[in-house]
């Protein structure tokens, strides 16, 4: 299976060079599949009724092609799905009227991210023994727990772990400085969770740091991811009547992973009304309604614009190198007639703060339960722009609310349950390293580590 860079510029690329790339080609666009696999009304039925472990494996192989052994494939799928306390690995339920979470929560961390990345981190690790290789990969925010759960240990990859220094203290932040592994490293930058993501990607850019230091990516970049995320949300849908049933899945803008997947799904034959939520200010959220992207101010998920815009645009590598240039040196571009049109079946809210706090609420008293601020934020874009009527909505519960517990003590004025505890966890340890927001900083700790891994 070839990957194309979305800007046209770099030479194809095998799936396991993408797997264990910084996530960008040379020319500094993502890598996308050459062609998209197809699935069949009755291979999106059959989803409903097998594990996920299964509908994974599948998946992963439509992206590979035959780089990587099919057993193989199944095996980690299989191992990963075992991590979790759920025999469903992620159950579905019904919150609110055809509000359905689907829940992601129960695997080692409680992190949405946890199936995928025990899934990535045993591709790599086999990949790696098979090049006799090593590569340290790069973990930010919301993902850098899971990700050092599942990369610990590991011979042939290390884990950089960043995560605001506000998370520090939280029971996420404890939880990741307790996973003692040579293999894994772990930092609190004093800067928010979009800084952080976004200091994480520039150590990609810097392509001095990245060779020499061996970096690949365990983002949203990362091609195995979207493909995991994709297969979840057929298994989700089929579950719930898809496709001879329409359904609506939504995601956070800000979670590329997550978006990027809904957006595979729909490619390959899930006909499905994909609704994105971006915290306020979000001017990708803000797109699908304004008919253009604006920057400034707020955050840039550039990735998935990027992603995106490619696929808006029939795959024109120079028209998506344009908008991204614009992008950067101008804060945004206007969509283009045709890109407007193929991205119908897309919408987008900005949700502020006040918005999320109340679906939290709604939530947890009209079904006792508690959700973190994150899946509240993507809830409550849902119900906003979701149709009305009888069309399942489908929001991904994106980690237990107990990890970042602040924001929904906050809201609630009670605190939500503990996370619940990883296996083997002994005491608390002693606090996670901390750096000013300073990318020359986080590059220097970045060169130590990496040359610590390879003395290992």
């Amino acid at each position: 299976m070839r990957y194309l860079s979305t800007r046209g510029r770099a030479e194809p690329a095998g799936f396991v060079d993408a797997l264990l790339g910084s996530g960008r080609a040379p020319d500094g666009g993502l890598w996308a599949l050459e062609t998209w696999p197809q699935l069949s009304p009755q291979e999106i039925e059959a989803a409903a009724v097998r594990p996920l472990a299964e509908t994974a494996a599948e998946m992963m192989l439509r992206y590979c092609g035959a780089e990587l052994d099919p057993e193989a494939v199944a095996d980690a799928a299989r191992e990963a799905a075992a991590s979790f306390v759920h025999d469903g690995v992620a159950p579905l339920r019904e919150v609110a009227p055809n509000l359905w979470l689907h829940d992601l929560t129960w695997g080692p961390t409680g992190s949405a991210a946890d199936f995928e990345m025990q899934v990535v981190a045993r591709l790599a690790e086999a990949a790696l023994a098979v090049r006799r290789e090593r590569r340290v990969f790069v973990a930010a925010g919301a993902d850098a727990l899971a990700a050092a759960e599942a990369f610990a240990g590991r011979e042939r990859t290390g884990l950089v772990a960043v995560i605001p220094a506000a998370w520090a203290g939280e029971p996420l932040g404890r939880r990741l400085a307790q996973i003692k592994a040579p293999n894994v490293r772990a930092v609190a930058v004093e800067a928010d969770a979009t800084s952080v993501t976004a200091m994480a990607a520039e150590l990609h850019a810097d392509l001095g740091l990245s060779d020499v230091a061996r970096l690949a990516s365990a983002g949203p970049e990362n091609p195995a991811r979207m493909a995991l995320r994709a297969a979840a949300w057929i298994a989700v849908a089929a579950r719930l009547g898809a496709p001879g049933r329409a359904v609506t899945i939504a995601a956070p803008a800000e979670d590329g992973a997550l978006a990027a997947g809904a957006w595979a799904a729909r490619r390959m034959g899930l006909a499905a009304q994909v609704v994105l939520a971006g915290a306020a200010p979000s001017p990708f959220a803000a797109m699908f309604g304004q008919g253009g992207f604006h920057a400034a101010p707020g955050p840039t998920p550039a990735g998935l614009l990027e992603r995106i815009y490619f696929e808006a645009v029939d795959r024109e590598a120079l028209e998506t190198a344009r908008a991204m240039t614009a992008v950067s040196e101008l804060g945004g571009f206007d969509l283009a007639p045709r890109a407007r049109a193929a991205l119908a079946g897309l919408a987008g809210a900005e949700v502020d703060a006040v918005e999320a706090a109340r679906a939290m609420v709604e939530i947890r008293n009209g079904a006792g339960e508690f959700v973190s601020s994150e899946t509240a934020l993507v809830a409550a874009a849902a119900r906003r722009l979701a149709p009305e009527g009888a069309t399942p909505v489908i929001v991904p519960d994106l980690a237990h609310p107990g990890l970042v517990a602040s924001p929904v003590l906050a809201a609630l004025g009670e605190a939500p349950p503990a996370p619940r505890r990883r296996a083997g966890a002994g005491a608390e340890s002693a606090a996670i390293e901390r750096l000013p927001a300073d990318l020359f900083a986080l590059k220097a700790w970045v060169r130590d580590f990496a040359g610590l891994s390879r003395a290992a």
